[in-house]
């Protein structure tokens, strides 16, 4: 399939990056209203269906135990209590999907933190003279996030990112989350 960029803004006054991402991941998952229940029954209903065509072909490539292993696992998961909190669902959802499809969700859900040096599934903190080069100021804008994507984005490597701090003239108003997806 390919590397997918995401590219999030996140208004909020927070000044931790790591908060702002955890926030940012839930708020977009919220917004995506999903019945958690709903969705790990469809995972294993296509985990199923998979295995039911692969002992119908003959398990040509050894694979019926495979999912075999993965339906139960997902209808079990789809079984049992789950989660109040968003941020508990968010984390069974991205790992579900994660394990279903092995490329991760494509998305903000795929990344788990924000650090100094690049690490797979983590935004890295641009520096301030890394900020300036791009944007030439200490105060990047709304406006400026095109210009660190289409500087950052074709060397980016896959499952990494960066963010910035973006400010309303010199006021901070968020952050900006730019990565790679893993496939």
């Amino acid at each position: 399939m390919g590397s997918r960029l995401v590219q999030e803004y996140f208004e909020t006054d927070e000044s931790d990056p790591a908060v702002a991402l955890q926030q940012c991941r839930v708020d977009h998952f919220q917004s995506l209203q999903l019945d958690l229940r709903a969705t790990l029954c469809r995972l294993a209903e296509s985990q199923e269906n998979a295995l039911e065509a692969c002992r119908k072909a003959g398990d040509e490539y050894g694979l019926a135990d495979h999912y075999a292993t993965e339906a139960k696992h997902f209808r079990r998961l789809s079984m049992s209590k789950l989660p109040d909190s968003a941020e508990e669902q968010l984390e069974i959802f991205a790992a579900a999907v994660g394990r279903s499809s092995g490329e991760g969700c494509g998305n903000i859900f795929d990344f788990r933190g924000v650090t100094d040096d690049e690490q797979e599934f983590c935004f890295r903190l641009l520096t301030e003279p890394e900020i300036w080069e791009l944007c030439g100021t200490d105060f990047p804008q709304v406006a400026d996030i095109p210009t660190v994507v289409e500087v950052m984005w074709p060397d980016m490597h896959r499952a990494h990112g960066v963010c910035l701090r973006i400010f309303a003239a010199d006021v901070p108003a968020g952050w900006c989350f730019i990565g790679a997806t893993i496939d």
